[in-house]
């Protein structure tokens, strides 16, 4: 077994290049038909899983393969020796801590692994601040440092517990006035993405007492660590990233709090969905007689791949908002706490809440629009003044224009008085005459030639009102 260690420095090359081409297929078969007698033995065990393999990153899988396919819940071991195989799997029936046998097997197989301790970030169901509590890990030497947290892998604990503080109030721009359900077990799962974790991943979830083993060029602080959203594994898979400074709490400004994601990829095509939660048991109450429902505002990608989120409230006090995405639907990915010291004034429910979203999105390139003057879902301008949209459309495409607010509908006479729609050679204009205050304009397109019935292609929500950060300056300037 080795005895001395390569240098703790970040790993030379990413977890995806390290993995790429590679493929697992024969060591998983076999890692999955261990005979019972190699189990008496660590030798014996990690001879068997490692016969006739030379490349480290084989070795260290069929370990992993092995110990993750041990449903160590429902199997008893009986009367066995601490120091084997069985021995060890039945400790963690009752430590629920699998670090220490994936330290032993790995010294075994010849492959440098360091157990590190450290700090577990995370945000509980139950709670409203990011918990911090101790943890431990491996760190392993596969083509350089980099992490394998056997806990996370093989232990889920099932359930939500959310309903026990907090009250569900809006989803997916649905009211709703309902707790969830409280439960939670661990069952025995098989989670791959804290295998060979990059570091740069790692920190989000993780932080090790000894800044070296974070194995980045620039530790980051333990303030900084806490500060940083609850992403979960999909986040990293759902090709969307943090802007740089967002942080888990956001502290609402006048009733409004904004968030802010950017697309990693040129062409993404999924939809947020998003639970928005209101703490129980607060100095105020959510009342029943106010509607809960279109309070957040969640925008398609504009051209720079940012998606805006804005959420306003009509009551002060504590929120949470989960975001799923429509292809995983089932599996909530980032979390936020939203904290409003003052409520919005005169806070109404938006007259409607798009299926496709706020601002230009797929449905728009698909029906052929370009060119658009107005990328973002919110426009913000003033009451006074005329709204002029522009865009570029295919010959023949037919544009239909509807603008409503929360006190007239858009089949309201003034209302449809206050829309012109020109469409010429594809060149198509839109006038809004605004009403002071929150309006919603209805895009909806139609090919030339097409049997489908006009579909909803850009909604904007219009503003006339301050926006906070002018409401802000204006504090400023007035306290000076």
């Amino acid at each position: 077994m080795l005895d001395i260690f390569p240098k703790r420095e970040p790993p030379p090359i990413s977890r995806e290049d390290l993995l790429e081409g590679v493929s697992f297929d024969d060591v998983d078969r076999k890692a999955t038909e261990v005979p019972d007698d190699k189990l008496d033995t660590f030798e014996s065990l990690v001879e068997y899983l490692t016969k006739d393999i030379d490349e480290p990153l084989l070795k260290l899988r069929a370990l992993f393969i092995w110990l993750g396919n041990q449903n160590i819940l429902k199997t008893d071991y009986g009367n066995v020796e601490s120091d084997t195989p069985k021995g060890m799997l039945q400790a963690i029936k009752e430590d629920f801590d699998y670090n220490h046998i994936l330290d032993k097997l790995c010294r075994f197989a010849d492959i440098p692994c360091s157990l590190i301790e450290g700090r577990q970030r995370l945000l509980p169901d139950d709670g409203d601040k990011l918990a911090n509590q101790p943890s431990a890990w491996c760190a392993v030497f596969v083509k350089g440092w980099r992490f394998v947290v056997p806990n996370r892998c093989f232990l889920g604990l099932f359930g939500d517990n959310t309903g026990k503080n907090w009250q569900k109030v809006e989803q997916d721009g649905l009211r709703t006035q309902e707790n969830d359900p409280v439960l939670s077990e661990y069952r025995h799962i098989f989670e791959e993405y804290f295998f060979l974790m990059d570091p740069s991943s790692m920190i989000y979830f993780y932080r090790p007492n000894n800044d070296k083993w974070q194995l980045l060029k620039t530790p980051i602080s333990e303030a900084l660590f806490m500060s940083q959203p609850c992403v979960f594994p999909s986040f990293f898979e759902s090709g969307l990233q943090l802007r740089k400074g967002q942080l888990a709490e956001v502290k609402a400004q006048h009733g409004h709090a904004n968030i802010v994601l950017r697309t990693t990829e040129e062409d993404w095509s999924d939809r947020l969905l998003y639970t928005l939660y209101f703490r129980t048991g607060q100095e105020k109450e959510f009342p029943a007689t106010i509607s809960a429902d279109k309070y957040v505002i969640l925008s398609n990608p504009d051209l720079k791949g940012e998606i805006s989120i804005e959420v306003r409230f009509p009551v002060e006090g504590i929120y949470r908002l989960n975001f799923q995405l429509q292809s995983k639907f089932h599996r909530t990915f980032l979390k936020f706490i939203l904290k409003c010291e003052d409520a919005k004034f005169k806070c109404k429910p938006l007259p409607l809440t798009p299926e496709i979203g706020w601002g230009p999105g797929k449905e728009a390139k698909q029906i052929g629009i370009k060119d658009i003057s107005h990328t973002d879902g919110i426009i913000h301008t003033k009451a006074s003044e005329d709204l002029n949209i522009e865009f570029k459309v295919n010959p023949g495409t037919t544009i239909s224009t509807r603008y409503l607010t929360t006190t007239k509908p858009a089949n309201d006479q003034e209302m449809k008085k206050r829309v012109k729609t020109r469409v010429r050679n594809g060149d198509v204009h839109i006038w809004v005459n605004l009403i002071d205050g929150e309006g919603v304009i209805e895009i909806s397109a139609k090919k030339k030639g097409s049997n489908e019935p006009t579909q909803n292609v850009i909604n904007y929500l219009v503003s006339t009102e301050e926006t906070p950060k002018r409401l802000k300056l204006k504090e400023v300037n007035t306290a000076c």
